[in-house]
């Protein structure tokens, strides 16, 4: 395998800096050569984005494939968004709960508090190789490399939109954008005037109520919000009570502000605390209860910049912080408090004569400090005495990206780039990226990708050391204790991955079209117990160590399709239908953590002027889950999972909602714990929810 050297992470800022900074300069002094003014505001057209003029298609517009806007028909990705009208009609009431419309996409509860969410394999609560992004900026926590869902779950009348990328996007937002990315894009505050009341009631003591209040003064435009939400959860296990209730509480703000001269300021903020009942199991394999619950506090913000610049030229620059305090019961208190600031400098134009040649780059710079308290899952690395120490307590992350996208001919259009990334554990990779898509005529489009993304290792990767359950035995005639151990300090290498992705789109006429998509993924230094255990014996008398480690030496690859069809018959009758399949090898287990088939059929019926009615019909097949401790396999069943939503419209600009969520049985298990936690099997239930604008 080739290696990268490790080169010092303020030379290559310094180097990064001085280039962007000198293609700037070069590109508007050219620009201010030509007679026009970079700082004059440009006219209020998306005439500049280049797909929208060199498509031509009246559709949905994305921006997570290539950072600017573009026609979603003629991109070069397995991209679906799925639209702030789609999460409320369907009912939904969480992210992740939206999420499930999209196409090849794994959305499995283990209980009301923890979903596990990938696409194309990989899945689990601690799943790290699906970037999760916020406005463009990433949410996950360097803590496990994955997205706590709970914390980051918003007000959602709010989300204008959430592009789902299936595939690798390393390029423009770096690592952890290996089989996916999750891009969730808030409305402008301008789009959000005046009140927006939610109040909803359901079953197992489920309630929850938001207020929204926005408004405009002059150029400026804002909005506020509070929420609250509580439940009984699932209370489920197979007939037996199990503790996954929660109680969570949040606010926030935004607001756009139009300085004059295309110029912007953007400001969002959202503080969020939650109390997660967590059952845990004892020794013997039991349920016990902690006597506290998983509580987590977030404070976070996000400040940008941004310009548009007289000839089509755009750029921002961006400043976030987040402020994390996680407390977690049932691992001995294992607490941990984060701090991160990012930031991000971007910039995009037009090049040359006939403007066919379209540029894009940008730095980012991020910065996590941990603070650890250490239980029954301590950070560390393990010295010869058994001691566990934390050799350091930050993460650096620094990268910049270049990309280029060029117009062959009127229906052709390549993309190509790289992103270059430096932090503090593995040192600096790179992940290219090469795209075409190809316009066959007004209906039909053809395209294809090359992808390198890696997925770095976190915290927990690089030091994370569980205790096992001490037992006695005699060992040389001697009383030992002996305690297991696992132990992460052997993952310090990337986990890469290349990819191979062909689409095709087709709109066979105004009523149907439908979007394929077929992939190979292959991946090298996946992160697995080795499976070899070491014994250790330290001076403390009568006790032996038995650790196990992980390590990068499983390969694997996986490929499959993905289909989504929609057809609609009249303004009061439509429906999508989506599926995929998907075969994965690693290490010899075949689509480990995953279902090789899953089925959606979802539709939007006008039954009278008032009255919407939105099925969900969900398919989902079996899957074979590996606990990551143990090495056991658990089968979760396949399960057909209807969900139904009726909307009905009252004078006055409010709705009453009806929702009914696993209507075809009374439980069914979708996913297996990691959490050394029973599961909660997701269970029938209803909810009435009442929303309204004033």
């Amino acid at each position: 395998m080739h290696r990268y050297t490790r080169t010092s992470p303020a030379k290559i800022a310094v180097w990064i800096t001085a280039t962007i900074m000198s293609l700037v300069l070069v590109l508007e002094t050219r620009a201010a050569e030509s007679g026009a003014d970079p700082f004059e505001s440009p006219e209020p057209s998306l005439d500049h984005s280049p797909e929208l003029s060199f498509f031509k298609v009246e559709t949905d517009i994305v921006t997570s494939v290539s950072r600017h806007p573009e026609a979603l028909w003629g991109s070069a990705a397995a991209v679906y968004v799925i639209s702030g009208r789609d999460i409320a009609a369907s009912g939904a009431d969480s992210l992740t709960e939206a999420l499930r419309m999209a196409p090849g996409v794994d959305v499995a509860d283990v209980d009301s508090n923890f979903t596990a969410v990938s696409a194309r394999g990989s899945n689990g609560i601690f799943a790290d190789k699906m970037l999760v992004l916020l406005d463009g900026r990433p949410i996950y926590t360097p803590t496990f490399g994955g997205t706590l869902w709970k914390q980051w779950n918003g007000f959602l009348p709010d989300i204008e939109r959430i592009e789902v990328i299936r595939g690798p996007g390393g390029t423009l937002w770096g690592s952890n954008a290996v089989n996916g990315v999750i891009n969730i894009i808030t409305k402008a505050a301008g789009d959000t005037p005046g009140g927006h009341i939610r109040l909803a009631a359901g079953d197992n003591s489920t309630a929850t109520a938001g207020l929204r209040l926005g408004g405009s003064d002059g150029t400026l435009d804002f909005r506020v919000f509070l929420k609250g939400a509580s439940s009984k959860g699932y209370g489920g296990n197979s007939g037996a009570a199990i503790e996954d209730e929660n109680d969570e509480h949040g606010l926030g703000y935004r607001f756009d502000w139009d300085l004059g001269r295309g110029l912007r300021f953007i400001g969002t903020g959202e503080l969020y605390d939650n109390r997660l009942a967590i059952t845990a199991l004892e020794n013997d394999g039991s349920a016990q209860v902690p006597p506290d619950k998983f509580e987590t506090e977030l404070y976070t913000t996000l400040w940008r910049l941004e310009k548009d610049f007289a000839d089509g030229a755009q750029g921002h620059l961006q400043a976030a912080t987040d402020y994390v305090d996680r407390r977690t019961p049932f691992l001995g208190s294992f607490n941990n408090i984060r701090r991160t600031v990012e930031v991000e400098l971007d910039y995009g134009r037009r090049l040359g004569r006939r403007d066919r040649l379209f540029m894009s780059c940008g730095v980012n710079l991020r910065r996590s400090e941990f603070d650890f308290t250490n239980g029954v899952a301590s950070m560390g690395l393990v010295g010869n005495d058994g001691s566990i120490t934390l050799p350091r307590d930050t993460l650096n992350v620094l990268g910049a990206y270049l990309q280029y996208g060029y117009e062959l001919d009127a229906a052709t259009k390549i993309t190509f780039g790289t992103k270059v990334e430096n932090n503090s554990f593995t040192g600096t990779n790179l992940q290219p990226s090469v795209r075409a898509a190809r316009r066959l005529d007004e209906d039909r489009t053809v395209w294809a990708a090359a992808s390198r993304a890696v997925n770095t290792p976190s915290f927990g990767d690089m030091y994370v050391v569980i205790l096992g359950t001490p037992t006695s035995s005699i060992i040389n005639s001697e009383p030992t204790t002996v305690i297991p151990r696992f132990i992460a300090g052997g993952r310090a290498d990337d986990t890469e991955m290349e990819s191979y992705e062909i689409g095709y789109r087709d709109r066979i006429n105004d009523s149907f079209s439908y979007d394929l998509t077929a992939f190979y993924h292959d991946y090298d230094n996946v992160a697995s117990f080795s499976g070899a255990s070491i014994n250790q014996s330290f001076p403390q008398s009568g006790v032996m160590y038995y650790d196990t480690y992980i390590d990068n030496a499983t390969a694997a690859y996986g490929y499959g399709g993905e289909v989504a069809a929609d057809l609609t018959l009249n303004d009061r009758w439509r429906a999508e239908f989506n599926a995929s399949f998907i075969h994965n090898r690693a290490d010899g287990d075949t689509n480990p953590d995953t279902p090789q088939w899953k089925f959606n059929l979802r539709q939007w019926i006008e039954a009278s002027p008032r009255l919407e009615l939105v099925p969900s019909l969900h398919w989902v097949d079996r899957a074979v889950i590996t606990a990551p401790l143990t090495g056991a396999d658990t089968t979760i069943d396949s399960y057909l999972r209807l969900d139904l939503t009726a909307n009905y419209r009252l004078d006055g600009g409010t709705t009453v909602s009806v929702i009914g969520k696993n209507l075809l049985e009374r439980s069914h298990e979708e996913f297996f714990s990691e959490l050394l936690r029973p599961v909660s099997p997701v269970t029938r239930g209803w909810m009435i929810r009442l929303a309204r604008d004033f």
